[in-house]
């Protein structure tokens, strides 16, 4: 589903980069490092490449492509870890002479073009890869978010994702509707999407109740809130922020009784035909509930 100028909030160790498919991206990316290519295949390459930066694509395309990728967390030791996996995912896309320097240091986890990743405050680049369809950035994503790559600099440049992707994510933070905020204002809106796969309270009163039990002593070993009320801080965002809007909110998986959640939600211009998602009602509870 994460198709388009890609942006993944809190993306952790990258548990989440081996489901991308990137072979789009390493076929762009490598159309503009003159690789030999026959020329049907570089014309080929470049119709595509314009059509989806022009956002000609439909949301409903059986197979859209993967722009760009954009990965922001706030800490430093698990980018080091995403850059890794990514280090493996797209290695058509590192320097031979990068990889070489990798290996001779012994750095399966890899590092950056220094020794360790950035440490600066705000959002820092990272990781730059493809001439910038694939970045990771460090930065707290509840002060503000990077944009899309350029790939031009020209005005039709892309300034909004097209998907926005989070997991686990609002049960860690401390202000998630404020991070809602900015995710919203780094979408693209009308066909762009924010997902999101959380969880929280769940559908009886028993198990939520050991949640709250548990959940100082969780959040003191893992950071995480897994007692909050996911689907009432998304619906209380999509009533505050302008244009925001519940497509659908789906609780996968009985055994989970109801505490994990899939989110999709999108922003709608003022005015703009379709987009009825603030009408979908709150997910069914249990008799028992």
């Amino acid at each position: 589903m994460a198709r388009g100028h890609v942006l993944e909030v809190a993306v952790g160790t990258g548990r989440n980069l081996e489901y991308y498919d990137w072979e789009d991206i390493k076929e762009m990316a490598s159309a503009t490092q003159g690789e030999q290519q026959t020329e049907h295949e570089r014309e080929r390459k470049r119709k595509r490449l314009e059509k989806l930066e022009s956002g000609k694509w439909k949301r409903d395309d059986v197979s859209p492509e993967l722009l760009s990728f954009t990965g922001v967390d706030i800490s430093t030791d698990v980018l080091e870890v995403s850059w890794g996996k990514l280090r493996k995912a797209v290695p058509e896309l590192i320097s031979k002479r990068r990889r070489q320097r990798a290996e001779a240091q012994g750095q399966d986890k890899g590092q950056s073009k220094t020794s360790s990743l950035p440490t600066a405050e705000g959002n820092t680049l990272a990781v730059n890869l493809g001439d910038g369809r694939i970045r990771l950035f460090k930065g707290d994503a509840q002060a503000s978010l990077p944009a899309p790559p350029s790939s031009d600099g020209s005005a039709s440049s892309p300034t909004k994702y097209d998907t926005i992707v989070q997991t686990f994510g609002l049960c860690s933070v401390a202000e998630p509707s404020r991070l809602l905020s900015e995710m919203a204002g780094a979408l693209q809106p009308n066909t762009g999407r924010i997902i999101l796969l959380e969880h929280g309270r769940g559908w009886y009163d028993f198990i939520n109740s050991m949640l709250d039990k548990y959940a100082p002593s969780h959040f003191q070993r893992f950071g995480c809130w897994w007692n909050r009320d996911i689907e009432g801080i998304v619906r209380a965002a999509a009533d505050t922020i302008p244009g925001l809007e519940v497509v659908r909110v789906e609780r996968p998986y009985v055994l989970q009784a109801g505490t994990m959640l899939w989110v999709e939600l999108q922003l709608v211009r003022p005015g703009a035909e379709g987009g009825n998602g603030s009408k979908v009602p709150r997910s069914a509870p249990a008799e028992s509930r």
